[in-house]
């Protein structure tokens, strides 16, 4: 039977307009919004769980893991964006868009672009199906992937061969 693959957006993250959003962490009232998802029965029973680098990612995987080891992988990370604080979230969403429609050209200077982001999630979640250690009696996993929004768009596009779905 061929691996499931589990997306599992971060919970709600904690904006610092000063900080790089790569290293901000999960608002206080996140693990509220992950208790029941954890508690759904939705998640698999025992997933290979994956996590991107970033803080509020490992933070979500923990939360929902129940203590299971978690395989921290730098190249889940979020489409690499410099600290730059959006006060009009129709800005951001615009500039994430365009991002997506021109996926070979930074969408804001310091932006990578949408491709380069889509070719290091695709590779990474290919070398992990090709590395998930089997479960007990040898019953292939899932694996149990907690990233990020647009990364996590781009990486089902690609998959779906599909456009981004905004």
């Amino acid at each position: 039977m061929p691996t499931v693959l589990h997306l599992i957006r971060h919970g709600r993250s904690r904006p610092e307009p000063a900080v790089n959003p790569a290293h901000w962490r999960l608002h206080d009232d996140a693990a509220a919004g992950l208790t029941p998802l954890r508690e759904s029965g939705v998640l698999p029973p025992n997933p290979f769980w994956c996590s991107s680098s970033e803080p509020k990612a490992m933070a979500t995987a923990a939360a929902l893991a129940g203590g299971a080891d978690i395989q921290v992988i730098d190249a889940l990370r979020e489409q690499d964006r410099p600290t730059h604080w959006y006060d009009d979230a129709e800005e951001f969403e615009a500039t994430v868009a365009r991002a997506m429609t021109e996926p070979d050209r930074p969408a804001e200077p310091g932006w990578e672009p949408a491709a380069r982001t889509t070719e290091r999630v695709l590779a990474a979640v290919h070398r992990l199906v090709e590395i998930i250690p089997a479960g007990p009696s040898g019953v292939q996993r899932d694996l149990a992937l907690a990233g990020h929004g647009t990364a996590g768009t781009l990486l089902i596009a690609a998959i779906t061969g599909t456009p981004p779905d905004l």
